[in-house]
């Protein structure tokens, strides 16, 4: 899990992540652990992804950035102060991690979809890193203490185009293929296309030499509509371009969920992609 890519526009936002299951060391890492999620605030929708140079067994990243993002939104459950906690949480358990600096380095992007007061919805991407910094095209090799919130926002809420970022081992991508990308996020490619794009980015990242041998050849992408009726979709692409769709994860963060009652056997209104019998509808019974 080392190289990421994430856009959004004004219909979507997503975020695309390498599935390196082999360690430097030769150790092979659970491939769930690389799959990028969603996140539900009161506010706001999120695809969320990270990259991690520590090596398999040493932390499960994403079964821990579950647990510290549900953490986080305890007591105030809005976008920004959850992403404000997770970062204090975040620093402070890395802090104990017996790693080297070097292995300590981690970046978590959400790509989310903000509600405003003011009755509009706009695309955010925020990046939470301890080594990483934006407008610095060299991360640094060793990692902070503290992590960093980074955020990129559209200067205009109300009109916020598009938006793409790169993160990790970027040095073996063409600068001409995140040019491309950014292209078919502006005119609002859909997400299938977009995953196949960064896939293809990914395979040659992989391949390059200054990669070092980081990068998978595989990739994982999650998009979140702007409509928050139409669930979230994943589509895996792997090597030779051979691809498959899968249903995002779901957390959600808020503390208060006003869920209307429906069929048994419906999807539940919650968005976690569960019949309503075993999931809110459990609840209320």
């Amino acid at each position: 899990m080392a190289l990421l890519f994430a856009g959004a526009n004004s219909q979507y936002t997503f975020v695309a992540s390498d599935r390196f299951l082999e360690s430097m060391a030769g150790s092979r890492a659970d491939p769930e652990q690389a799959k990028p999620m969603v996140i539900r605030c009161d506010d706001a929708r999120a695809a969320v992804g990270f990259v991690s140079f520590a090596q398999p067994g040493q932390l499960a990243v994403r079964s821990w950035l579950r647990e510290e993002l549900a953490n986080a939104a305890r007591d105030e459950s809005t976008f920004t102060a959850t992403i404000s906690r997770f970062a204090e949480l975040a620093g402070a358990r890395f802090e104990r991690l017996p790693l080297s600096s070097a292995e300590k380095r981690l970046s978590v992007v959400f790509a989310a979809m903000v509600s405003y007061d003011e009755g509009y919805t706009a695309p955010w991407l925020v990046r939470v890193s301890n080594y990483e910094e934006v407008g610095v095209e060299e991360p640094r090799a060793e990692a902070n203490a503290e992590f960093d919130v980074l955020p990129k926002v559209p200067d205009d809420p109300s009109n916020a185009g598009s938006l793409v970022v790169s993160c990790g081992v970027n040095q073996g991508v063409l600068s001409s293929g995140i040019a491309d990308l950014a292209t078919l996020v502006a005119t609002l490619g859909p997400v299938s296309r977009v995953a196949a794009k960064v896939g293809e980015l990914m395979r040659g990242a992989a391949l390059a030499p200054e990669s070092d041998g980081w990068v998978g050849t595989r990739c994982d992408a999650v998009g979140v509509s702007r409509d928050v009726r139409q669930a979230p979709e994943g589509h895996s692409i792997s090597a030779g371009d051979s691809r498959t769709t899968f249903t995002p994860d779901v957390d959600d963060l808020r503390r208060e969920i006003p869920i209307p009652r429906v069929g048994r056997n419906r999807p539940c209104p919650c968005g976690s992609n569960k019949k309503y019998k075993l999931c809110h509808g459990q609840k209320a019974s």
